[in-house]
């Protein structure tokens, strides 16, 4: 079941919010998890505000199935153009799927671009091939990595769940208007496309 709206003040710890839910919902939980956490600052008190699915001994969370796609449609190895975050996640969807794509950008891989990026903040000197908009990771990989997006659309839920599994801290899948920073995004655009290799895939810059 779904409980919304549990709020508990700064520093709580598990087990007041484990008694604010076994509380809510009339039972002992066999386990719960969080969906969402925001903050509640209004009228000059601040809260913690959840949401929670809790489940009974048995039953199992209610999390959205990931995204597959047939690979038999395909009668060659599909190829992806661009690495930019559709790039990315199409050529991910599909290697998982075991299409085997070919994933093609004209900058550079996100690590040797972090480099030219950092000779054009500090001397000045551009790579048109390679900067903040053009190479792997596409221009949101310097923007800070602040994650916005919580409409209700099982892709939320898709992005960033794939973003857990390239090294993201597993609050994003809760936290109100997650951030993950340039530096770790830097990470997990390099991991991803290490996941792509990995499956099947290629990728070539």
């Amino acid at each position: 079941m779904i409980i919304n709206g549990i709020k508990l003040t700064p520093g709580h710890g598990e087990s007041e919010l484990a008694e604010a839910i076994e509380k809510k919902c009339g039972f002992r939980p066999y386990k719960y998890r969080i969906c969402k956490k925001s903050v509640d600052a209004r009228f000059g008190k601040v809260n913690f505000v959840y949401n929670i699915e809790a489940v009974k001994k048995g039953d199992e969370f209610n999390i959205p199935p990931r995204l597959h796609v047939d690979k038999s449609s395909f009668a060659k190895r599909p190829v992806v153009v661009g690495s930019g975050p559709c790039g990315l996640f199409a050529a991910y969807i599909l290697a998982r799927s075991g299409a085997r794509p070919l994933l093609i950008e004209r900058g550079k891989a996100v690590e040797e671009r972090m480099k030219d990026v950092e000779l054009f903040w500090r001397q000045r000197r551009f790579n048109s091939q390679s900067n903040v908009q053009f190479g792997e990771g596409g221009a949101g990989t310097f923007s800070d990595g602040k994650l916005t997006t919580q409409i209700n659309d099982p892709l939320c839920s898709e992005v960033l769940h794939t973003f857990v599994e390239c090294g993201a801290d597993e609050d994003i899948l809760y936290t109100a208007k997650p951030h993950l920073g340039t530096d770790k995004l830097v990470d997990i655009v390099k991991n991803l496309r290490n996941k792509i290799v990995e499956l099947g895939g290629e990728v070539h810059f």
